[in-house]
């Protein structure tokens, strides 16, 4: 996983585009607008180079342990791949476009 990511797959530092959409994420988990800004924020906040790991898990446990930390206990409500690939996708990544038949495919092949 690649921290300093555009999706789409350019590398390198977050463009400023900061369109919450499926064309402009960033981050390990494609985060976009508000939370993309916040990404920024945070590594500067930090002192840490936002496109590196450091700044990546450090924000990610910073939401995880906030405004979203439902999804954890939203994924240990499950009992199978589908349903955590789903409950995931609801309670924290907030797709604009979740393409839930893709995710739930590629979640079963990681197994």
């Amino acid at each position: 996983m690649n921290s300093g990511i555009t999706q789409g797959g350019g590398i390198g530092g977050p463009n400023g585009n900061m369109a919450d959409d499926n064309g402009n994420g960033y981050g390990i988990a494609r985060w976009g607008g508000v939370r993309k800004q916040g990404l920024i924020d945070f590594a500067k906040a930090d002192n840490v180079d936002r496109s590196s790991q450091a700044a990546n898990y450090g924000y990610l446990k910073q939401e995880l342990q906030g405004e979203y930390k439902g999804a954890i206990d939203a994924v240990k409500g499950t009992n199978d791949v589908a349903g955590a690939t789903a409950a995931f996708c609801n309670s924290f990544e907030k797709p604009s476009d979740p393409q839930m038949a893709s995710r739930v495919e590629y979640a079963m092949k990681l197994g």
